[in-house]
């Protein structure tokens, strides 16, 4: 897997993931700004973990000082809208963990290894209730769940499910998360899965509703889709059922 975890939490505040750490520096960065209502600057936070390796956190306003030992469930502080952030992104905090002395570049951090998870139920179509509406995106519950995942869409094939992960076409790139070690190279084609997917048309309980989308995404272990697009116009609430590339299964959109 990547790098880097991106952890969201139920409150505004970043808690402390570790055992134990001492506050090891403090610094402000000025980043470009993607969203209007992002901070011009970009906290970082670096907590030594042991003799050699350090946290490394962003998108969090500290409350910690330097040189202050905090333990498992602290809080870290405030999470913020970052200038790093598109306009679809919720708060998260950024985490990595680096080696003691290269604790700040953008690369190199120790890979990060997926011991457990816990499964979602899944669908293998986008058809659910809308749990939370934003100008920027739906969260979607999807309904009719027909098996269980990483994340709440799959594909079945060959006989096996596999999970889609990631922003799907708006990142450019998704995950396919599977137990299997199949070759996936002449099933997927990521041109096709792009452009198929901008083509489908959704509809909520009636046909012609339209908006302006971007995409969808997923998360390892949440069990929502998310709807990228503008939705400030459109006659959407929450508790509404949508179907969004109606009656379109994922396997034929990605060409399996």
């Amino acid at each position: 897997m990547g790098t880097a975890v991106d952890l969201y939490f139920s409150i505004d505040e970043a808690l402390f993931p570790f055992e134990e750490g001492i506050i090891l520096d403090i610094r402000w960065y000025n980043v470009p700004r993607k969203r209007v209502d992002a901070l011009d600057k970009e906290p970082l936070i670096l907590i030594r973990l042991s003799s050699i390796t350090v946290a490394k956190i962003l998108h969090v306003y500290p409350k910690v000082r330097i040189g202050e030992r905090i333990y498992f469930g602290d809080p870290i502080g405030k999470l913020i809208i970052s200038g790093f952030m598109y306009p679809w992104s919720e708060k998260h905090m950024h985490l990595e963990v680096r080696p003691l002395w290269d604790p700040v570049r953008a690369t190199g951090a120790s890979r990060v290894k997926m011991l457990r998870a816990t499964n979602v139920p899944a669908t293998n179509r986008i058809e659910g209730i809308i749990v939370e509406k934003n100008k920027y995106y739906l969260l979607v519950k999807p309904k009719n769940t027909i098996s269980e995942g990483l994340t709440p869409l799959t594909i079945h094939q060959g006989g096996y499910i596999h999970s889609i992960e990631g922003g799907i076409p708006h990142y450019g790139y998704a995950g396919l998360l599977t137990t299997t070690s199949r070759d996936y190279k002449n099933i997927l084609n990521l041109g096709t899965y792009n452009a198929l997917l901008m083509e489908i048309k959704w509809g909520i309980d009636a046909p012609g509703d339209k908006c302006i989308y971007k995409g969808v995404s997923t998360y390892i272990k949440r069990p929502y889709v998310k709807l990228i697009g503008i939705y400030d116009n459109i006659d959407l609430k929450e508790g509404d059922v949508i179907i969004w590339g109606k009656y379109a299964e994922i396997e034929k959109l990605i060409g399996t």
